[in-house]
């Protein structure tokens, strides 16, 4: 505050300050050299946090991927025998625009709730579920539009 009025009184009064002020000198010095560490401080948090951010992306967009892999590729079972992939299975869930981000929606929404790691089959039976339910729910309202109408009939005594 000292140094706000001293600037002030510079500014506005004329009042000037003798070059040979020692104190006046040390703590202007002080102050910008404060405020620099200030400045290189919050540089390097929000460098950090960016970075962080970054990170978390690359891991988010790596675990889609491979939710998408393990979605869409065939499978084994434990004695080697080819089993289908599990896409064939959910048919609601395969013709989303994004299955592997759904997936991925759904298994960290349940950890989130509840703590538990759902495993791929189980995520995608919920998904599918939740997509047939929505899909039928949406044909079921506008299924009056696209059903066809009938020819109009001739009025009677024409």
């Amino acid at each position: 505050m000292a140094y706000q009025l001293t600037q002030m009184s510079l500014a506005h009064a004329g009042a000037t300050v003798p070059p040979d002020n020692v104190n006046y000198q040390l703590k202007k010095l002080t102050r910008e050299v404060n405020q620099r560490k200030a400045q290189e401080r919050k540089a390097a948090a929000d460098a950090e946090k960016k970075r962080g951010a970054s990170e978390k992306e690359a891991r988010m967009k790596s675990a889609i991927d491979q939710i998408g892999r393990e979605f869409s590729e065939p499978r084994q079972d434990a004695a080697g025998k080819p089993l289908p992939p599990i896409a064939a299975a959910y048919p609601w869930l395969a013709s989303a625009e994004s299955p592997a981000e759904v997936l991925f929606d759904v298994i960290k929404s349940e950890h989130d709730r509840s703590g538990t790691l759902l495993e791929l089959a189980d995520a995608a039976k919920i998904a599918d579920d939740h997509l047939a339910k929505a899909n039928k729910d949406w044909y079921s309202k506008r299924a009056h539009l696209l059903a066809p109408t009938p020819a109009p009939t001739p009025a009677a005594g024409t």
